[in-house]
C-alpha cells in the first residue's frame, strides 16, 4: 500500500512508514539449502571408510627408516689391533691378540653388567690385557649391554653382532670357530638371547646366572648325545640358582663344583678341566671378577680354544 494514495476511512489509522509490504522468508530457505549442503552421517561414514575422498585427500608421505650411521676407529692396544665400532645403537670393540692366527681361530664375546657401560670396562678394567694374557687364539668383541633394568637390549642376536664386525670392520672372520660367551651380572639378559645359535659351544656365567634357568637346562639337556655344550658357573649372588640348575643334573657325568677359583689354570685338576657343568666359589666380590685380571684369564684357558704359540 503507497502511503501516498492512502485516504482516511473511519476508525483507521495511518500505517507505519516503517513497516513493509510481507516478502517470502528469503533467509529461512536459504539456511534449508545450505543445511542440505552440508555433510551430514552418510558423509562422515564415507570419510572414515575413504569412499568418495581419495580425490580430495592429500597424499600420506611414507615414514621413512632412520639409517644407522657407524663408526670405525682403527688403533693399537695390549700389542694387539684394536677396532670401535660405534652408533646410536651401541658399541662393540674387537681386540686381535699378537700371535693371532686366522687358522683355526675362535670368537669370543663379553657382555657387562648395570651401571657400567662397554667403554668403562675395556679401558678401566683392561679387558684387552686380560684377553691378552689368556694366550687365547681367537677374535675378542666386548658388546654394549643394557646398563639399567629399564633399558633394553641393544644387540639381541649373536648373528648380527658377527655380521656387523665383519662388514663394519672389515674384518676376515674365522671359519667355523669355537664360540665362547661370557657375561658378567646383568649381562645375562643378552646372553640369553644368543643360546640359540647353532655354533655357541661355551658359555661363562661370572655372577650372572640370575635369570633364563629353563633356556641354560634346555640348552645343556638337549646336547648329551654329543657331549658338546659347556657352562661354567661363578656364584656369589647368583649361587642358589647355580646350585638348583646342578641338582637337577645329579649324578650326570661332567657335573663337578670347585670350592674357590685357581689363581692359575694348572691348578685345575684333569676332572675340572674337562667337566661340562663347572660351578666355582668365589673368593671375590661380584665386580672384582672383572676388574683384579685374575678370573677372566684363568676360565678362558678352559675352553676348547687352541692357545698362541709364543715363540722361543
Amino acid at each position: 500500500m503507497d502511503i501516498r494514495r492512502w485516504q482516511p476511512t473511519a476508525g483507521s489509522t495511518a500505517p507505519d512508514a516503517r513497516v513493509r509490504s510481507p516478502r517470502p522468508p528469503l533467509l529461512l530457505l536459504a539456511s534449508l539449502l545450505l543445511l542440505c549442503w552440508l555433510p551430514g552421517d552418510d558423509a562422515a561414514a564415507q570419510r572414515r571408510s575413504g569412499r568418495g575422498y581419495k580425490r580430495t585427500q592429500a597424499p600420506r608421505a611414507k615414514a621413512r627408516k632412520r639409517r644407522v650411521r657407524w663408526r670405525v676407529k682403527r688403533g693399537k692396544v695390549a700389542g694387539g689391533r684394536h677396532w670401535r665400532i660405534s652408533s646410536r645403537r651401541g658399541v662393540i670393540h674387537v681386540y686381535r691378540p699378537p700371535g693371532y692366527r686366522h687358522r683355526r681361530a675362535g670368537l669370543v664375546l663379553f657382555v657387562h653388567g648395570y651401571f657400567v657401560s662397554v667403554d668403562r670396562t675395556w679401558h678401566g678394567h683392561g679387558l684387552p690385557q686380560q684377553f691378552r694374557s689368556s694366550r687365547q687364539n681367537a677374535l675378542f668383541i666386548a658388546v654394549s649391554g643394557p646398563k639399567g633394568p629399564k633399558e633394553r637390549v641393544m644387540f639381541p642376536s649373536l648373528r648380527e653382532v658377527l655380521r656387523l664386525v665383519a662388514r663394519k670392520g672389515r674384518l676376515r672372520m674365522p671359519r667355523r670357530p669355537q664360540v665362547v660367551v661370557m657375561a658378567h651380572s646383568s649381562g645375562i639378559r643378552t646372553v640369553s638371547r644368543w643360546i640359540g645359535h647353532r655354533a655357541l659351544g661355551h658359555v661363562i656365567l661370572l655372577d650372572a646366572f640370575f635369570s633364563a634357568r629353563k633356556k641354560f637346562y634346555a640348552w645343556m639337556a638337549t646336547d648329551r648325545l654329543r657331549q658338546w655344550h659347556r657352562l661354567t658357573l661363578v656364584g656369589g649372588r647368583s649361587t642358589s640358582n647355580c646350585l638348583t640348575l646342578l641338582a637337577r643334573f645329579k649324578g650326570a657325568r661332567g657335573v663337578v663344583k670347585r670350592r674357590s677359583i685357581p689363581k692359575r689354570y694348572e691348578d685345575f685338576s684333569t676332572r675340572e678341566r674337562w667337566a661340562r657343568l663347572l660351578f666355582l666359589k668365589p673368593q671375590y666380590g661380584h665386580s672384582a671378577l672383572v676388574y683384579n685380571r685374575k678370573v677372566i684369564p684363568v676360565l678362558l684357558r678352559r675352553t676348547r680354544l687352541r692357545a698362541i704359540k709364543t715363540r722361543n
